[in-house]
């Protein structure tokens, strides 16, 4: 258990409504300044309810026929162990479980930042001009303006004769602005295309927002797939499978 002001004990008396007066008043400010505190006040607070639920109607009538000191023993030393057990346990697992999720997370992050770089705009300059719209979008791309440059697309994208260039940047600067739900669906369509100089990194960028993610199911089995192929970022996906295992 953390370190707080209040022990187990405390917490306890709080919750069968022994506390009153300044003792009472200080715990309940404390609840509200220390976030992490409080929450265990409620898990403490759902087990005495769980066990609670759980003595049947027979036992329950035994400790009403039994004496006063009896029971005032059964409250004041058994719930509490199982209370303590079971809050105990609980912390344990939260621990663990947290640790472990907490740092795969950080792993992944820092995979992800060492692998990702930006796409650069790859449009050879001679083919544009300057009645081309594809200037204006692509330059908005290479400045960083992803908003502008996913409005101007947008409507490039709903002419029949768009050319993929449009939907591969478009996917990434989804992927940008932190629209990866989309992002995918657009990548994925690049990807499904007979164009390798945007399938490939297409599906390279659709790994890493998977693994920005922490789907590292489906991250794993994209890089895996780009590994075994003739895609050009095959050595880079190597790489990181690697640090992924």
């Amino acid at each position: 258990m953390a370190e707080f002001k209040y022990d187990i004990d405390q917490i306890d008396a709080f919750l069968k409504g022994k506390m009153q007066g300044e003792e009472l008043n200080a715990f309940k400010a404390y609840m509200q300044i220390e976030e992490a505190f409080s929450k265990e006040v409620e898990l403490q607070k759902d087990l005495l309810i769980s066990l609670n639920a759980h003595f049947n109607k027979e036992l329950k009538q035994k400790l009403i026929q039994s004496d006063k000191s009896g029971a005032k023993a059964i409250n004041k030393k058994l719930i509490p162990n199982y209370i303590k057990f079971g809050f105990a346990a609980s912390v344990i697992l939260f621990l663990f479980f947290g640790y472990f999720f907490l740092f795969q997370s950080i792993d992944n992050t820092a995979i992800y930042t060492e692998f990702y770089k930006p796409y650069p705009n790859i449009v050879s300059p001679q083919v544009r001009g300057v009645e081309n719209i594809q200037t204006d979008i692509l330059q908005y791309y290479e400045i960083a303006d992803y908003n502008t440059a996913i409005i101007l697309l947008e409507k490039e994208l709903e002419k029949n004769d768009a050319p993929l260039a449009y939907r591969f940047y478009y996917g990434l600067s989804l992927m940008e602005i932190g629209k990866t739900d989309q992002a995918i669906v657009v990548l994925n369509q690049v990807a499904e295309s007979g164009d390798a100089k945007f399938k490939d990194p297409a599906q390279w960028y659709l790994g890493l927002i998977y693994l920005k993610q922490n789907d590292l199911k489906k991250a794993e089995n994209i890089f895996e797939s780009i590994a075994k192929s003739d895609n050009s970022y095959k050595k880079r996906a190597g790489e990181l499978l690697e640090q992924l295992n």
